[in-house]
């Protein structure tokens, strides 16, 4: 009797069945689901779905293994000494998407001391050909002359969108020797060009296809001869570091739609001196000199462009005619952004101010101070007044980073509320106060 005591308390907690075993296997498929990580193509843990489910309890590991859901997408991130170890894991891993469509991404990280493979056996190559038709996105931080001899895969890269190549100093390739591996890529629309420069036509890849580029520590040539290769960009984002020469050819960039020209100071208004952009509709650069405006306006003028939003560092002391030559034709502009504006967010203010007819459509405008003088809580409300009552468009969001003199403003600082309970988001910040 006693030893069936004991069995009984052993077996009973194994006996014992979960309430959630109960529901519908729908239901606790969703329930695994959403105990995905939250972040997009997430390594493959095992302290986290769907590793972490198939570890919990039989049932559970058979319910993991048939939601193929938790199964259609994986991050790998290798190095030299590892890359074959990840084969049981695709192995594992790939059969259970059914026939969900897969996610594979492929971070590689090479070295200085792995250079000499230099053959098609290498295992990334063997990596690459063996998942060809499964990976959407694939980043290679290595030599690119390694990748120079790898030939193409036998199957096509079917759903690979997302490409990005590392090139560092002498890990460049010449401009006679042309990258295979990457030819056959029917979906790849964007591409990421990391540390150095790279010629468009070493790198083998189908360039009428490609819609976005992003280039870091280019050069203002470069980007330009980059626009000419791949004709039909939409969105190009470019950290510049160099002017290096003159572009082969003034390009013109009829499908751009967006250009981010982030930390390259005066190298962005020079690049637009010699581009055209007829459909741009997003701007985003560094205005720090006077001597830059004309280049931007010309810009503008010159491309006829629809601009939507524009975000813009400006200079420490601008004056009102300098204003009207950069904003002045504008009239579409929904969105504008000004970083680092110093004393000339002041002259900026009151030119919108007094000028009610300039940008018209404006929508949004976000201002960033450089200074700790506070801005008049005064000014604020008068100009957010003006751009609801004086215009066509109304001005929805105003967003200031900056402090605020509200303490002898109680009348102003009214203003501004009223005009936030009429549904205008006002959010003003400063280092130790916020205003919502």
């Amino acid at each position: 009797h006693c030893r069936q005591l004991l069995w009984t308390a052993i077996t009973m907690p194994f006996e014992t069945r979960s309430p959630i075993l109960e529901l519908p296997f729908d239901v606790i498929s969703q329930i695994f689901v959403f105990c995905l990580p939250q972040v997009q193509d997430a390594l493959p843990w095992r302290t986290e779905a769907p590793l972490l489910l198939i570890a919990i309890c039989r049932q559970w590991r058979q319910l993991a293994l048939e939601t193929h859901e938790l199964w259609n997408t994986i991050y790998l991130e290798l190095k030299p000494h590892n890359i074959l170890s990840c084969r049981p894991l695709l192995e594992f891993w790939l059969p259970r998407a059914g026939q969900m469509p897969l996610s594979l991404s492929l971070v590689y990280r090479g070295s200085k001391g792995h250079v000499h493979a230099h053959s098609n056996s290498h295992p990334l190559a063997t990596l690459i050909s063996d998942y060809a038709p499964h990976w959407t996105s694939i980043d290679l931080q290595t030599p690119l002359f390694l990748l120079s001899n790898f030939e193409a895969p036998q199957r096509p890269l079917a759903s690979l969108r997302k490409l990005t190549l590392h090139s560092e100093g002498f890990y460049g390739i010449s401009s006679d020797v042309k990258l295979c591996v990457f030819a056959n890529t029917p979906q790849l629309r964007d591409l990421h060009l990391v540390s150095g420069v790279v010629e468009a036509s070493s790198l083998g890849l189908p360039a009428e296809q490609i819609t976005t580029l992003r280039m870091e520590h280019t050069t203002v040539r470069h980007a330009l001869d980059m626009l000419v290769a791949f004709p039909n960009l939409e969105s190009m984002t470019c950290i510049i570091w160099g002017e290096a020469g003159t572009p082969q050819s003034a390009p013109h960039a009829s499908s751009l739609k967006s250009l981010r020209l982030i930390l390259s100071h005066d190298r962005g208004p020079a690049l637009l001196a010699q581009l055209t952009a007829p459909l741009l509709e997003r701007l985003e650069l560094d205005v720090i000199h006077r001597a830059q405006l004309p280049l931007v306006a010309s810009f503008v003028h010159r491309s006829r462009c629809s601009l939507r939003s524009f975000s813009v560092r400006l200079g420490e002391y601008w004056s009102y005619v300098e204003c009207m030559e950069l904003f002045g034709s504008l009239d579409l502009l929904e969105h504008l952004e000004v970083r680092k504006g110093g004393s000339s967010l002041d002259v900026l203010f009151q030119f919108l101010l007094d000028n009610p007819l300039v940008l018209p459509s404006l929508k949004s405008l976000f201002a960033e101070r450089t200074i700790t003088e506070p801005v008049m809580a005064k000014v604020i409300a008068d100009l957010l007044e003006s751009r609801r009552e004086n215009t066509t468009v109304k001005l929805d969001c105003f967003q200031l980073v900056s402090p605020l003199a509200d303490g002898r403003e109680p009348d102003s600082m009214l203003r501004i509320t009223r005009m936030i309970e009429a549904g205008m988001e006002v959010s003003v910040v400063a280092p130790e106060q916020w205003f919502i």
